[in-house]
Parts: structure tokens; C-alpha cells; sequence
């Protein structure tokens, strides 16, 4: 099973996300973080095998979120906020 971390504010999207995810039976979600604070510390105790990472969080944003697990642990983190910016796309390349 994949084991998925998922990373956003919004309750709305991330229940949209759980639900769809939960379609799929090769795929579990094991956490659902509010912000990047919580996803770094989710990642941690729950070593999730997949983490989706909204950008646009409050007390850590997801850039920083990103910086942060990818230098303690090579997980991979998928990118998926509702606006984006090009400028945020390349500093999210920069932070992976």
C-alpha cells in the first residue's frame, strides 16, 4: 500500500483529496496535516510514502515545509495548491 501524507489548510480539499485518494485501493492515507509545521512533524512519526503539499499554509508555508523534510528524509512531495504562481513553481523546483 501507498502511504499517503497529505499536506493542506483547506478542510474542504483535503477531504475532496482523502476521498479520491480512497478510491484507489493501492493507496491509504495515513495523515491529513493543516499546515507545515504539522507536516514536518506528521512526516516523522508517520513516514508517509508520498506526501501532496498545498504551498499556501499558515504558522509554515509549504516551501519551507518542503526544505525542511527533504533535507531530513527523501520523500517525494507532490505540489498541488490552488493558486500558484510561476515564481512558486521554480521556488518549489529549488526547494525539492
Amino acid at each position: 500500500m501507498i502511504r499517503v501524507l497529505i499536506a493542506e489548510d483547506s478542510p474542504l480539499i483535503a477531504t475532496m483529496m482523502r476521498d479520491l485518494l480512497g478510491q484507489e485501493p493501492e493507496i491509504g492515507v495515513v495523515g491529513w496535516a493543516k499546515n507545515g509545521q504539522e507536516a514536518i512533524k506528521l512526516t516523522n512519526s508517520l513516514q508517509p510514502d508520498v506526501i501532496t503539499m498545498d504551498l499556501n499554509m499558515p504558522v509554515l508555508g509549504g516551501l519551507e515545509a518542503i526544505k525542511t523534510i527533504t533535507s531530513i528524509r527523501r520523500t517525494p512531495i507532490l505540489v498541488i495548491s490552488q493558486m500558484i504562481e510561476s515564481q512558486d513553481s521554480d521556488l518549489a523546483f529549488e526547494a525539492l
